[in-house]
């Protein structure tokens, strides 16, 4: 049996080495993939007839393959391998459905949080065990935490906020909602022209430009918190363990509420079976499935998610490393999806300009007013969708 996926090699294989151990009737051959690659190269397998048996990939972009032919129906599979469905969030389960068909069985969930360095808080005469949760304490954090040179230049900023990259959509998504705003309107079209996503939006830009808090430009955030050049940032739990190794003195906080209610940005990993001919190895794909879901511990404890299942979560929490991942457990009541669409990677690609990431972009940059960018943003969109 192969499984594709693209997300942290090094403990996937561990993990399924260890399955290998345990299951000697089963065999499962790993290969890693970068995402466009992955997308692209499972598409063209299956249509030649040789896909994977097990896909490794994120909720967000079931329906792309599901429209495409590609997944297996999984419902009768996985009461007959005995899957439990007892303490996952609802949202998450229903999103492993398209159209009335489960296709996809969740692991974990990985939504974004707030970073901040203890020491340099401490230094600042901040409380570190009282990290912000509402604006005015995010603000009054990061403006005390912005410290000015002699020569009048900035050495440290208080937050880091990127203008490229997906780090700017996860966070101006999360507050869309605090917002109450949303992305798609009721007919299905984009609705990021609204007033609460302007104001979403205007709030991260001020950021830089009104408070002088975060630095300009294009800025590498996870480099930057590395080191020590900002004192917070908005990243998600995958930066645990790059940081423990760095040896930083820092501590996560749920994202703090800016707008009106919590909400923040999540995706999860999903598994998922190919459509192929042969029972067997679908029965196989799918008790590998439910292992793998069921001994998440490692690698969410070492590549950094919260593991779905309630059982796996319980050890989960027991764990040394549980404290900085407890903020992202906390937000697990409020956690806001991506919409469910064909079109998802031609929208949220990562790899490549999309009129999301292009028109965030260039309001950050100064390129484009809000207004423009949003407009520019809402009608590239509706042209996707359209096409489809």
């Amino acid at each position: 049996m192969c499984i594709r996926d693209s997300d942290n090699t090094e403990m996937l294989h561990k993990t399924i080495a260890r399955f290998n151990r345990e299951n000697p009737e089963i065999k499962v051959v790993p290969t890693a993939l970068p995402w466009d690659e992955f997308f692209s190269k499972w598409v063209v397998s299956a249509a030649a007839g040789n896909p994977p048996d097990v896909g490794l990939y994120h909720t967000s972009e079931i329906p792309q393959f599901a429209e495409l032919g590609i997944l297996l129906p999984l419902e009768d599979l996985q009461k007959k391998v005995g899957i439990s469905w007892e303490g996952i969030p609802q949202t998450s389960r229903e999103l492993c459905t398209y159209k009335g068909t489960l296709y996809a069985i969740p692991v974990d969930v990985h939504p974004i949080a707030l970073y901040y360095h203890r020491d340099l808080a401490e230094r600042a005469g901040l409380d570190v065990n009282s990290p912000p949760s509402t604006r005015t304490e995010l603000l009054t954090w990061a403006k005390k935490l912005t410290i000015e040179g002699a020569d009048g230049k900035i050495e440290q900023y208080g937050i880091a906020m990127p203008g490229t990259g997906a780090g700017p959509r996860w966070v101006w998504f999360s507050w869309l909602y605090q917002n109450g705003g949303r992305f798609l309107n009721e007919e299905g079209k984009a609705a990021v022209n609204s007033k609460e996503s302007a104001e979403a939006l205007q709030l991260l830009i001020d950021l830089v430009n009104k408070y002088k808090v975060a630095p300009p430009g294009e800025t590498d955030a996870t480099k930057d918190f590395s080191t020590k050049m900002v004192a917070m940032e908005f990243t998600g739990p995958w930066c645990v363990n790059m940081f423990l190794r760095r040896e930083l003195d820092f501590m996560t906080t749920p994202m703090p509420v800016v707008f009106d209610k919590p909400a923040v940005w999540v995706n999860s990993h999903v598994l998922s079976l190919s459509k192929t001919g042969n029972k067997a190895r679908q029965l196989a794909g799918m008790k590998f499935i439910k292992w793998f879901a069921e001994n998440m511990l490692e690698p969410a404890l070492f590549v950094g998610v919260v593991p779905i299942s309630s059982k796996v979560r319980k050890e989960f929490i027991k764990h040394e490393r549980y404290k900085y991942y407890k903020a992202f457990v906390e937000e697990l009541d409020y956690l806001v999806y991506e919409p469910q669409l064909p079109e998802y990677s031609e929208i949220f690609s990562f790899g490549k300009p999309t009129p999301l990431n292009s028109n965030i972009e260039a309001a950050f940059l100064g390129k484009k007013s809000v207004e423009e960018a949003l407009n520019d943003m809402a009608k590239g969109i509706d042209e996707i969708l359209e096409r489809h």
